[in-house]
């Protein structure tokens, strides 16, 4: 029996930038993310999501920031 196997690893790379600063995110879901590192961020920054090299970017509004010992920060739902 012989299996062909097509699958595709998609390059996913995802960052937040505020006031010129890059953050990298680990996770994403509808209404929240994650930093890699976590930092004290709160207020209006863009969201950069890039599949394979196609790059979507998003204004968000980050609630509460991400306090130094909680890297999860709530999104808004739009």
């Amino acid at each position: 029996m012989t299996t062909n196997k097509t699958g595709h690893s998609a390059d996913v790379k995802m960052h937040v930038v505020r006031n010129g600063s890059k953050l990298s995110v680990s996770q994403l879901g509808p209404d929240f993310l994650v930093l890699e590192k976590a930092d004290n961020i709160n207020g209006a920054a863009e969201l950069i999501l890039s599949v394979d090299g196609v790059k979507h970017k998003r204004r968000v509004q980050l609630q509460d920031g991400a306090a130094p010992d909680e890297k999860k920060s709530p999104l808004p739902v739009k």
